[in-house]
């Protein structure tokens, strides 16, 4: 062993040599740290501004955006957002104004699908919303979910009355479908919010949002009309396993028919328009 590896290991074995080496290095350590939290809180970052005034439930496209530097130190808060890819494409909340100059934040912007009232652009056109009463039971614990086809049956429970008063078959409560292959646009709580969004909240459905061609809407309104009334008639949404793009279509004439006989009980204006298009239906 020659004399330099010796002195080394002298030099490395001295505990106060060990200790003033560390310090040493903790000392770089700490200094090439410090002036990298320095260069990045004063360095500039080009970040999406808005570059107009955008309303409301607007989708914000390339021609909104612009860039301004800041530094990382002006940006300390998660909630902006500091990627224009991350701005382009989404859409600002039904209540939320982003005004000129404005910097982007996740609480203000959604994606399409999280919109409040994305539902309405889904609906195809001659279409009508309609809302159907549910709770978690009749959701079937919350399975019937937005984008997914639902058959909607209805059933009679009034046995007392006779044939042309009410819908029975040989004094039998009715249960069929009505209905098949509607699609559910949106499933909402009694507040109006959206029961799927991301939310830590658990909420409770209390209507789905679904579309039908204005016949089969007018129909349902008589039928939810009836009800409201103490007709007897119950409204059931039941899920179907169909994942393909298919129309709505009714598949109980039984039931159209005698939804049509009792349009007595519904208000004139409607009266009105489910005789104009069972007309049109028949010319």
């Amino acid at each position: 062993m020659n004399s330099s590896t010796i002195k080394i290991k002298k030099f490395l074995s001295n505990r106060n040599t060990v200790a003033f080496i560390c310090g040493i290095l903790a000392v770089v350590v700490l200094f090439v740290a410090y002036n990298w939290r320095i260069r990045n809180a004063i360095d500039p970052i080009q970040v999406p501004v808005a570059k107009v005034d955008i309303q409301p439930r607007t989708e914000i496209t390339d021609d909104m955006v612009e860039y301004k530097q800041f530094t990382s130190a002006a940006l300390d808060n998660e909630n902006v957002i500091v990627k224009g890819a991350d701005v382009i494409g989404k859409y600002s909340k039904v209540n939320t104004m982003i005004p000129q100059g404005s910097l982007f934040y996740n609480s203000a912007i959604v994606d399409q699908e999280d919109r409040a009232d994305y539902y309405v652009d889904q609906t195809p056109k001659d279409y009508v919303l309609h809302y159907i009463p549910v709770n978690t039971t009749t959701s079937y614990s919350n399975s019937i979910l937005p984008g997914r086809y639902i058959d909607i049956y209805l059933s009679t429970g009034n046995t007392t009355a006779n044939e042309d008063e009410t819908y029975v078959e040989g004094g039998k409560v009715m249960v069929s479908m009505f209905i098949q292959n509607v699609k559910v646009l949106a499933v909402k709580t009694s507040s109006g919010e959206n029961v799927f969004e991301n939310s830590e909240e658990t909420r409770v459905p209390a209507q789905l949002i679904v579309a039908v061609p204005k016949r089969q809407y007018l129909l349902l309104k008589a039928a939810s009309l009836i009800s409201d009334s103490g007709g007897g008639i119950t409204i059931t949404p039941v899920p179907n396993t169909n994942k393909e793009d298919v129309q709505p279509e009714i598949v109980n004439e039984a039931w159209e028919d005698y939804l049509t006989s009792r349009m007595e009980q519904i208000d004139e204006s409607l009266l009105e328009d489910i005789k104009g298009t069972e007309d049109k239906k028949n010319g």
